[in-house]
């Protein structure tokens, strides 16, 4: 088995990602992509409580 080293993306880079793209999904695809990535956020702000980053994601 070969190994892959995939950059995982930040808040930043998927929210970018995002708005280039939203114009493009139906509304409710949209809203969960954009819950999604919210969530994402709320746990990279998270650096005291390692549980509750885990939780956001």
């Amino acid at each position: 088995m070969t190994e892959t080293n995939l950059a995982i993306p930040d808040f930043a880079t998927l929210k970018v990602r995002q708005r280039s793209l939203r114009d493009d999904w139906p509304q409710p695809f949209a809203l969960r992509i954009h819950r999604a990535i919210s969530w994402i956020g709320r746990a990279e702000q998270e650096h005291e409580d390692r549980a509750a980053a885990f939780l956001f994601l």
